[in-house]
């Protein structure tokens, strides 16, 4: 699917769906391409960053947009040239995937959501805020704090956080419904703080409780190079 963008660009939309029983916790947010071209030959990548560090290659900035179960549209910007031909002959290249091997809960029982908790979990301080309620609404916060963890786990560790948010329980034990994707901020330190909001709402003028929270952390992750390519693909 092909989004007009203007006269600057045009955007592909990539329909991504992972494997039954990878656990996908961040998407990639960049492509390296090796090859892009239309019938006559011309460069269709976007907006680059090219250089020896992408051994020559293309490294596009994409849009994730991605829902529950590992489903979504990986969004690519394409460079709108002179004398652009009608399709795509080849695209070629692979965007990092980070995947989950290990995690470990943190458990938020009913006599802890008003408080909070706080655990140790494989070298970092995991603490799960008090559950906020706003509406008809609940909000999560949960943040990361290094501690034991090896910078080189760490780097590869904070990725996935952002694909792990809590979830909220309600009085039935049935996950409340996530509104939108959670945010992760603070990437770029040693802290980081993960909030995730869920619906409360059970019907007309009724509204769920929360009964227990549970964070899924992951302590060992690895970044997949997953192959992107396509050929022949019509151009609008």
């Amino acid at each position: 699917q092909y989004a007009d963008a203007g006269a600057v660009e045009l955007r592909l939309g990539l329909q991504v769906i992972a494997e039954p029983g990878l656990k996908v916790l961040a998407y990639p947010t960049t492509v390296l391409w090796e090859k892009l071209v239309d019938e006559k030959g011309h460069s269709l990548a976007g907006p680059d960053d090219t250089g020896p560090a992408n051994g020559g290659g293309i490294r596009n900035y994409v849009q994730p947009l991605f829902g529950a179960q590992g489903t979504g549209t990986m969004v690519v910007p394409l460079a709108m040239v002179e004398d652009m031909g009608q399709r795509i002959v080849e695209m070629k290249g692979t965007a990092a995937v980070v995947v989950g091997l290990k995690s470990e809960e943190v458990k938020v029982g009913a006599d802890e959501l008003s408080s909070g908790t706080e655990k140790e979990v494989a070298g970092m301080t995991v603490t799960v805020d008090a559950l906020k309620k706003s509406g008809a609404e609940y909000i999560s916060s949960v943040t990361y704090q290094q501690g034991t963890m090896k910078d080189e786990q760490r780097a590869q560790v904070k990725q996935a956080l952002g694909g792990a948010p809590a979830m909220v329980m309600d009085e039935a034990g049935v996950p409340m419904r996530t509104l939108g994707q959670g945010t992760a901020n603070g990437a770029g330190g040693n802290t980081v703080t993960v909030t995730q909001r869920y619906l409360a709402l059970a019907g007309a003028n009724q509204q769920h409780t929360a009964s227990r929270e549970t964070v899924d952390v992951p302590t060992e992750v690895q970044v997949i190079q997953a192959p992107v390519a396509f050929k022949d693909l019509v151009l609008p």
